[in-house]
């Protein structure tokens, strides 16, 4: 509801600290009774290290602030909560750690394929070095060097290794075209993840350290998985190569056959590894799809929309008049306002109190997560109710505090009891 001017143009594929922001507004733009607030504890503090400043250091007087804060500003319901400060550093932190987990499992898988490759290569090796061995013989009964021959041998496999890393690339330049024409937010229905932010597809790019470590990784495989044929192949039996012998070339086979089956045993075993990792994760993700999230998902549409023009004292009557108009559209069964859209990740969390019990330790608090909703919200997600009561329009602002609970939270901090009607305190 304000008129804003373009002052600047970031980068293509910065996208704020969110992963998401197209904008950026001046942080003293704000609301100053929202800026004043001692309970404003949503934002994310970013600072770059002086030279000579370790992070652990950094860490250590955060966590001194966040303890003068406390102080200054104690809880004014809770008196054994209190509220700290951390400092993580930001590339710890900007990817989710579940996101991290799968690209370490997506490159363990990729490491296996690598091997399976390079164990069937080297196993092509030995069967073209047992072709050759009447060549490396003559060329060793004239002189030839057999440290010379060896490189000659390394040289090659060298050379197919990187044949195959400079297609590797150019299937690499595709993916990486591919992967940016994507949308996470669509393909992967992925809204917010828990970091502080998750990383873009389109910031995915082919850099010089991209094609730094997949020449190293070439020359290294070219290398290891060519080593094993090429000093075999320059041990031949001289006499019984150069003449030929069948009955001395048959048993240099089988004595071949060794390594052969060796690198055989290897690929298979890689293979069976990876066939079995695989089956198990595209069970787990069938049980995942699967699994009854406690909600129908079905028919359900979500909007997000932010108010920033309205008065703080004007925001119930507003949400009131967004749902009342909503629910009057014909084709609308139900609808219900919440902070936190289901399964979207990164939503509010905090600590929860049993009132009827003494106060647990500081730091040893139990933590739970919270949605704020209206009453119609559950009716249209379709949630069923165990036992109880929903909220109602009367449970609002200056009137009991209530709250519902799910039955895991239900089972977990009142194991063996009725949840219901027991004084709990939350710490917001």
């Amino acid at each position: 509801g304000k008129p804003c001017s373009i002052i600047g143009v970031l980068p293509a594929g910065f996208r704020g600290m969110s992963g998401t922001a197209d904008l950026l507004i001046s942080f003293m733009s704000q609301d100053p009774q929202q800026l004043s607030e001692a309970w404003s504890h949503s934002y994310d503090l970013v600072a770059r290290l002086k030279p000579g400043v370790t992070p652990d250091h950094a860490k250590a007087v955060v966590r001194q602030l966040g303890g003068i804060v406390a102080d200054a500003y104690p809880n004014p319901e809770i008196k054994t909560l209190r509220w700290g400060a951390v400092a993580r550093e930001l590339d710890g932190t900007r990817v989710d750690p579940i996101v991290r987990r799968s690209l370490l499992v997506l490159l363990g898988a990729v490491g296996l394929v690598l091997l399976i490759a390079c164990a069937n290569v080297a196993n092509l090796f030995l069967v073209r070095a047992a072709g050759r061995r009447r060549e490396i013989a003559v060329r060793l009964a004239v002189g030839a060097g057999r440290r010379r021959l060896v490189r000659q041998l390394l040289t090659e496999s060298v050379v197919l290794s990187l044949l195959g890393g400079v297609a590797s690339l150019a299937v690499a330049w595709w993916g990486v075209k591919l992967l940016a024409a994507l949308d996470p937010s669509t393909s992967l229905r992925v809204q917010r993840l828990g970091g502080i932010g998750a990383v873009s597809f389109t910031s995915i790019r082919l850099d010089p350290a991209a094609f730094a470590f997949a020449a190293a990784l070439t020359i290294v495989t070219g290398l290891v998985f060519g080593l094993v044929p090429a000093l075999q192949a320059t041990h031949p039996s001289l006499t019984g190569d150069l003449k030929n012998d069948n009955e001395r070339a048959r048993l240099g086979a089988v004595r071949g056959l060794t390594s052969r089956n060796l690198l055989a045993v290897i690929e298979i075993a890689l293979a069976v590894v990876l066939l079995a990792g695989s089956g198990l994760m595209i069970r787990s993700l069938g049980k995942l799809l699967g699994v009854n999230p406690g909600f129908d998902p079905d028919r359900v549409l979500t909007m997000r929309f932010t108010v920033n023009a309205v008065g703080r004292d004007s925001l119930p009557a507003l949400y009131d008049q967004i749902v009342e108009r909503l629910a009057a559209i014909p084709s609308v069964t139900n609808v219900g306002l919440t902070d936190c859209s289901p399964l979207s990740g990164g939503c509010n969390g905090t600590v929860l109190l049993r009132r009827d019990l003494p106060a647990p330790a500081r730091g040893t608090e139990p933590s739970v997560g919270v949605h704020w909703v209206t009453p119609d919200w559950f009716a249209a997600m379709r949630i069923p109710l165990r036992r109880g009561r929903w909220f109602t329009m009367s449970d609002r602002l200056g009137t009991q505090k209530v709250v519902l609970v799910n039955e895991t939270a239900a089972k977990r901090y009142w194991p063996g009891e009725d949840p219901v009607g027991r004084p709990v305190s939350v710490g917001q």
